[in-house]
């Protein structure tokens, strides 16, 4: 019975950390990709991308709430990582669960 609930921290454990790394990436200040975007826009357009640092949060926030199905997609990654971690251990890494999300 410990065994199970030692595989199950694990793997939520691995879940809880994808899920915050990529959305981490997002490239909303103040978050790291926000970052990474800039460094990769035109040195005219990143100038422009640099002022929404100052609203901090805000802008994070209100997406979140206005439309929380907007970043559904930077979030796939981490379902097809998962995905592919549960088919290849053959869904037998949590017993009584299956391969599938």
């Amino acid at each position: 019975a410990s065994l199970e609930v030692v595989q199950r921290m694990l793997f939520y454990g691995m879940q809880l950390n994808l899920v915050l790394a990529f959305f981490n990436l997002i490239p909303i200040p103040p978050l790291d990709g926000s970052h990474v975007f800039y460094h990769l826009l035109p040195p005219g357009w990143g100038l422009r991308y640099r002022q929404f640092y100052a609203l901090g949060m805000l802008p994070l926030f209100l997406i979140l709430w206005l439309a929380p199905g907007l970043l559904t997609p930077f979030l796939w990654p981490v379902r097809a990582l998962l995905q592919v971690g549960l088919t290849l251990v053959g869904g037998y890494a949590l017993p009584g669960t299956q391969a599938t999300l």
